[in-house]
């Protein structure tokens, strides 16, 4: 662990070890798409008014101001808002930023309904 290859995290989040629990697709999720380092994983969410969004969820390591790890723990991030009357605009706006910001995604998304 502790070898960060994307910007989207500060280095401070860096997790040590792997996750101890199972990504689980957050509420309105409609697909989801793992990074390649397999900490980071990409949503395209449903809002209640049909539009959509994307965000992200991390294993990160949760650090004190001395910088020793108390923990880990999945975090959830939006880096921007996003709303999109169409799914595929928001899977290619996703995937632009995962890019700017040197994340790698796995293969194709995986559908959650």
């Amino acid at each position: 662990m502790g070898k960060r290859s994307h910007s989207l995290l500060d280095a401070f989040m860096t997790p040590e070890r792997s996750p101890d629990s199972p990504y689980r697709a957050g509420e309105g999720t409609v697909a989801w798409r793992a990074a390649d380092n397999g900490h980071v994983v990409m949503e395209i969410y449903r809002r209640a008014n049909r539009t959509y969004g994307f965000r992200y969820m991390a294993w990160v390591a949760w650090r004190d101001a001395g910088g020793a790890v108390n923990g880990h723990g999945w975090w959830r991030l939006e880096p921007e808002v996003l709303v999109a009357d169409e799914y595929a605009l928001a899977c290619t706006t996703a995937e632009r930023h995962a890019a700017s910001n040197d994340l790698r995604l796995e293969s194709a998304w995986t559908s959650v309904v």
